[in-house]
């Protein structure tokens, strides 16, 4: 649950609702860690693949349609720089962040 809070960027108490709310929608199931008695594991269902490989579409092609106007190479160039803010995001940000 903490690695999940630190990727989404919000208080672990606030992805708990959240995975509440998807796992009462059938989109994730929580697991014991074992040795860790305090510690979950939050895997997706096959509904929760199937919602989540929808919406990577739709983001996808929204992205799309917004960038259409820019020339293919600028198209790439914001790509990859909206790529390297997001790895430099994770790379600095620690577990200590997502609290």
């Amino acid at each position: 649950m903490a690695e999940l809070a630190q990727c989404f960027g919000v208080e672990k108490a606030a992805l708990t609702g959240l995975v509440d709310r998807a796992e009462r929608r059938g989109f994730v199931s929580r697991s014991p860690v074992s040795g860790d008695r305090r510690a979950l594991d939050v895997t997706l269902t096959s509904s929760g693949r199937r919602a989540a490989t929808a919406f990577h579409a739709d983001a996808s092609a929204e992205l799309d349609l917004l960038l259409s106007p820019l020339a293919p190479s600028d198209r790439e160039d914001f790509r990859a720089a909206l790529a390297k803010i997001i790895a430099t995001r994770q790379r600095f940000e620690s577990p200590s962040d997502a609290r």
